[in-house]
Order: structure tokens, then sequence, then C-alpha cells
């Protein structure tokens, strides 16, 4: 997605494969603020999520647009809430489907609790008092 931005033509585009790999952590970070947030009911979830951590959505930003950090953080108002749109619509496929997957592992977590307490209590276990008693002859 091209818009402009101070002046000049910035493409904001999906990150490949490889730079999804290079910038994992980065990714990993937005996507677990992107959980917390949408575990609050936040309606401004993805915004907030891209505050609380700042350093690794510019380098994400920068990736994707090819623009240094100081150019982004100049951008007024207006071509800052552009870049952010562009940036979301080119890459939210990535960050949904991790978004999704870190979602259903929380969810899985109880389920997996719940099991384990359930089939904890099916071992056997001795007597709690052994009485000897004496064979008959």
């Amino acid at each position: 997605m091209t818009i402009t931005l101070a002046g000049e033509a910035v493409t904001a585009r999906e990150l490949r494969f490889g730079e999804q790999l290079k910038y994992w952590r980065e990714f990993s970070e937005v996507t677990a603020e992107l959980a917390v947030a949408a575990k609050e009911d936040d309606p401004d979830a993805i915004l907030s999520a891209f505050v609380a951590c700042h350093d690794s959505f510019m380098t994400l930003l920068s990736a994707s647009t090819g623009k240094p950090p100081a150019f982004i953080e100049d951008l007024r108002g207006a071509e800052a809430e552009a870049l952010l749109g562009a940036f979301w619509s080119a890459n939210q496929g990535f960050f949904l489907r991790r978004l999704m997957a870190e979602l259903r592992k929380a969810a899985a977590k109880p389920a997996e609790k719940s099991a384990a307490r359930a089939t904890a209590g099916d071992a056997s276990s001795p007597p709690s008092s052994a009485t000897a008693t004496p064979e008959a002859n």
C-alpha cells in the first residue's frame, strides 16, 4: 500500500517470510500485547499494543517501509495514522494468525490444568493404614 508521507511516496508492504523470522522477537512482543489488549476489551487494542512495545513496533514499521525510525517518528497526526493503517492492512494477516494461536494456547492452559487434576485423582494409592491380619493355617 503506497501513501504520501512528508511529501514522498512511501510503501508499507507485508514483511516477507525471511523478515518475519528476522524480526520474530518484535512480532512476538507486539502479538503478546495485542493478546493482552484483546482480553481487556480495549477499543484501541491495536494502537495500545503498538504503544506498549514502541521500539519493536518502530523496527517493524521501518522494515515494512524501508524508512528509518527517525522519519517515522517525525510524522504528524494524520500522516502517522495513515501509516499505521497502511502497515496494519499489509501485515494484519500475520498478526491475526499469531494472535489466534496465542489465544488458543491461553485457552487450552486452563483445560489442560483441569484435565491434569482430574487424572491425578485416578491414580491408585495404598490404604492410609495397613492392618496386619494373621494368615489362617
